[in-house]
């Protein structure tokens, strides 16, 4: 007798992967990519529109930050999916796109091994496997194992620089002007050069990591207010209309109503969690803690 298959979504959240696995048809509401993300079908198939009036149907979809989504590019509406957030600092998206059929501008389609890929994600799903095993067969997926890294381009040093500042300041607003200092450019030469790199400006880059660092507070039962507070959201509405024109669904609709996410954090990043909230409390020892 075959297993029953999940009634919850799963969500991995690693130091530098994202990986969400649905169970259930989701119509997405429009929002521009903000990480660069490989899409898979799990079920039924995904209808992409192109610029010259084709249509591809597909199951794998890889998707550069900064491009907009909408029932008019990408109609996900027949299918269950799994999204990967890919790492920024590393090569996926290179590795990723050098194994893709299809190409139109900096987006692609048709994983060379996409029945390989679907399959994986599914047993990675249904098994409800342990965070550090799937981010294993997760890495695998993307590298198949052989793939020449030192062949892949690597990110531009002061790009780094100046993300791993935004993670350390994630509470507060740095000016761009001081992120440029920092890495010794003008502000105008990091605004453009962030942006070739990354596909997205700074500014939104550091909205979605802000994101990021809320869901993790969310995930580890911390209150809305809490997580919008520690992801440096002045309040909760800010927080929640943010995170619907990212993610293409408001918090509410993953953690207050069902069928909810199952979450599972790496000990790396919540280690972080922890020691970021310890951090702030000894910089704040008047505040209760929630």
């Amino acid at each position: 007798m075959e297993a029953p298959l999940p009634t919850t979504p799963k969500l991995y959240i690693w130091h530098n992967r994202t990986l969400y696995l649905g169970t259930m048809y989701i119509p997405l509401r429009r929002y521009t990519v903000a990480a660069d993300q490989l899409i898979v079908c799990l079920a039924g198939e995904v209808v992409l529109f192109y610029d010259d009036g084709r249509e591809e149907h597909c199951r794998t979809m890889l998707l550069r930050a900064g491009t907009t989504v909408d029932t008019s590019r990408l109609d996900a509406r027949n299918a269950i999916i799994a999204i990967c957030y890919l790492d920024p600092l590393g090569q996926d998206f290179a590795a990723l796109r050098s194994m893709m059929l299809e190409h139109e501008g900096e987006n692609s389609a048709r994983h060379r091994n996409e029945e390989k890929i679907i399959q994986t994600l599914l047993h990675i799903r249904d098994a409800r496997m342990p965070s550090a095993q799937a981010a294993a067969l997760v890495e695998d997926l993307l590298f198949l194992g052989h793939l020449d890294r030192e062949g892949l381009p690597v990110l531009d040093p002061r790009i780094v620089k100046v993300i791993q500042l935004i993670k350390q300041t994630v509470r507060e607003n740095v000016p761009v002007s001081d992120l440029a200092e920092a890495v010794h450019l003008s502000e105008s030469r990091l605004v453009k050069l962030f942006r070739n790199e990354m596909g997205i400006p700074i500014t939104r880059y550091r909205l979605r990591y802000r994101l990021l660092v809320g869901v993790v507070y969310l995930a580890m039962n911390r209150s809305v207010t809490e997580a919008a507070l520690a992801a440096g959201f002045a309040s909760t509405a800010h927080f929640s209309k943010c995170h619907t024109a990212t993610f293409g669904t408001p918090p509410s609709t993953a953690f207050l109503t069902p069928p909810f996410l199952d979450i599972s954090l790496s000990e790396e990043v919540q280690r972080a969690v922890e020691m970021r909230t310890a951090a702030h409390q000894s910089d704040n020892p008047t505040e209760e803690t929630a």
